[in-house]
């Protein structure tokens, strides 16, 4: 089967005995779609970009409504520059395939590029609409509600983001009886200033949190944490 043997390839990063692959089956099934299309995401991810454009054009040529041609059009497009028309195409995909998450991604982030922050937060509540628990799309979802100057809801949607990630989510099943306390800042709960950190170690608590500007306490001498 000519699927398992590109997954093969690609898991092995042979993106050009990929594209020998699917080359050769087009040469023996010219008419194969989902065949054109592996052929199109594999051209634009070994960088023949003009490759792929002329394989997901070909593929809309008899197939205007294909979503994945679609999206891989908009891939190219956004490549190229062509900002606008790679919008245009991630949407037609979007409507083609509603629960596509890397379409509604994709859209989002090209969105969030351009400074549209507003139609890109409507892209996160679709994906969120998709999975309620996307670690991800809650977190970019905070970073357009806080370029929108939406400063309280955006510490709402980084709250989520860490709350559903899935590193958090193992360790909270391991600690089911635990005292959970949610906050937008560390500071919040704990006071660098009157903080004991001695104490602290004798009822030692675990923080989860997303760092921020990769700026770390650091831990008084004589503890031996390096």
């Amino acid at each position: 089967d000519w699927r398992k043997r590109l997954a093969r390839l690609l898991y092995d990063g042979d993106l050009e005995g990929a594209a020998n692959l699917l080359e050769g089956g087009l040469r023996n099934s010219p008419k194969n779609i989902p065949m054109k299309i592996e052929l199109g995401k594999v051209q634009f991810m070994h960088g023949d970009i003009d490759g792929a454009r002329t394989t997901f054009e070909a593929v809309l040529m008899s197939r205007p409504d294909n979503a994945e041609a679609l999206k891989g059009k908009g891939d190219v497009l956004e490549v190229f520059g062509d900002y606008e028309d790679a919008i245009k195409a991630y949407q037609m995909a979007t409507q083609r395939r509603p629960k596509d998450t890397e379409t509604w991604k994709a859209l989002g982030v090209l969105l969030t590029k351009l400074k549209k922050y507003g139609q890109a937060d409507k892209c996160w509540n679709a994906l969120l609409r998709i999975n309620s628990k996307d670690a991800e799309a809650w977190y970019n979802k905070g970073q357009s509600l806080q370029l929108l100057k939406k400063l309280d809801d955006a510490g709402k949607c980084y709250e989520q983001a860490i709350a559903t990630h899935p590193r958090v989510r193992e360790i909270g099943l391991r600690f089911p009886s635990a005292n959970q306390v949610m906050c937008e800042r560390y500071g919040a709960v704990f006071n660098r200033k009157s903080q004991n950190f001695r104490l602290q170690k004798k009822n030692p608590s675990l923080i989860l949190a997303d760092k921020f500007d990769n700026h770390v306490l650091e831990t008084p001498e004589g503890y031996g944490i390096r």
